[in-house]
Parts: C-alpha cells; sequence; structure tokens
C-alpha cells in the first residue's frame, strides 16, 4: 500500500497511460453502476485495489466520455466537472452529446476549457425549457471556447422559447472566452 504503478492502456476513457495507486481494498467505495467504475481496478491481492491518481487537470475521457456524436456524454462530463474543486476539466476534441434537460452544472474555482474541435450538441428533446451548460450559485468560473450546438433544427416540441446555450445565475467572477453557441430551442 502507498506503491505506485503506471498503466499504459485502459479499457475505457481515452486508453491513454495513467497514474495508479495501490490502495487498501476496504478504504475504496465502488459505485455499483459500471459505467461509474471508472477510477478503481481489483487486483490479483483480494486486499488490495489500483485507484486512479487524477491531478489539477482532467480529461472527460478519463471518466468515460467518449465525444463520438453518438453516446450521451452528459453524466461522464459532469463525473470529471464534480471529482473536485479547483480543477482545469478538458475536453477534448469531439462531438459530445448533452441531455439538456439534466445539464452539465459548473463548479465554483474550476476552468472548463474545449480543444480545437470539441462541441458539445444537445440531444433532440420536447422540452419548452431547457440549459445545455448550467452555471449557478458558484464564483470564480472559467469557460474557455466553448462551442455548442441547440437542436432548434430537430426539436420535437411546439411551444417554449427557453433553451440555452449557457444559463448563468446568481454567480460572481465570471469569465466566459470565446463562446460560440448555435441553434438552440428559444
Amino acid at each position: 500500500v502507498g506503491d505506485s504503478v503506471n498503466i499504459k492502456e485502459r479499457t475505457t476513457g481515452s486508453g491513454g497511460g495513467a497514474m495508479w495507486d495501490y490502495v487498501d481494498i476496504n478504504s475504496v467505495t465502488v459505485d455499483p453502476d459500471p459505467l461509474k467504475q471508472f477510477n478503481v481496478v481489483a487486483c490479483d491481492n483480494p486486499a488490495l485495489a489500483l485507484k486512479l491518481r487524477i491531478g489539477d487537470v482532467v480529461d472527460v475521457k478519463q471518466f468515460g466520455a467518449l465525444g463520438n456524436g453518438v453516446v450521451d456524454d452528459t453524466a461522464s462530463i459532469q463525473a470529471g466537472i464534480n471529482y473536485g474543486e479547483g480543477l482545469t476539466v478538458i475536453i477534448p476534441t469531439g462531438i459530445y452529446m448533452i441531455d439538456a434537460i439534466t445539464s452539465v452544472s459548473l463548479r465554483s474555482n474550476s476552468t472548463v476549457e474545449f480543444m480545437r474541435g470539441a462541441e458539445f450538441h444537445v440531444i433532440t428533446n420536447s422540452e419548452i425549457n431547457y440549459e445545455c451548460i448550467l452555471i449557478t450559485n458558484t464564483f470564480g468560473v472559467v469557460l474557455i471556447n466553448p462551442v455548442i450546438k441547440g437542436d432548434r433544427n430537430t426539436h420535437t416540441g411546439t411551444e417554449g422559447e427557453h433553451g440555452h446555450g449557457i444559463q448563468i445565475f446568481n454567480t460572481t467572477n465570471l469569465k466566459i472566452y470565446n463562446p460560440i453557441i448555435d441553434d438552440c430551442w428559444g
């Protein structure tokens, strides 16, 4: 316990290497949802587990986001954002399908940076209001290069006008750089 090991390949996330720590199996809580078991790997020794070590910068692919334009990536992206306050969360190149009824909620003292070619696309819905990214009751948030494409052309509802790319409430010290938001319902 306390040693670390470098895993060269993983079966989830981006497939890149990562740092893992050996930990006592009794100190780890594993989520029963297999889609959320990204950060713990069982070992041959039943008393130990490997736990993913994540620093100040996280990539949403470490949390299972695919960015393939097909799969709903909302929960994986939210898991990356929720991993800890004060993080920089990287959205790598890809089309990330977002359930704007659930929304991606940003945390205080965090930075979310969209890399070139990274986009959030709202999953078609019929709601009268939604927000792809929700920034509420926060401070010190930085959002860099967000690209959001709404569902205006595929929206299945006929009422409402409150489909937001980014919705902001009760937030201070917010910085948004170079946003591109198109075709939201509203």
